[in-house]
């Protein structure tokens, strides 16, 4: 038996081509055992993993 496990991600200050190229890669991670969901970034929510701009000083402030 097998079980899946879903990481939710937060991205914070990228371009949308940047965003684009993640939503295709969590897109492609629904048929692996480790699949990845991108979700808003919340301070009051936790997220599994969070992805910063960090050459974007506003991004590196949240």
């Amino acid at each position: 038996m097998s079980t899946k496990r879903t990481f939710t991600v937060a991205v914070i200050g990228l371009t949308q081509q940047e965003q684009g190229v993640l939503t295709n890669c969590f897109r492609l991670s629904t048929h692996r055992p480790f699949a990845y969901a991108q979700v808003p970034f919340s301070a009051e929510t936790s997220s599994d993993i969070v992805i910063v701009d960090g050459d974007d000083q506003q991004s590196m402030t949240q």
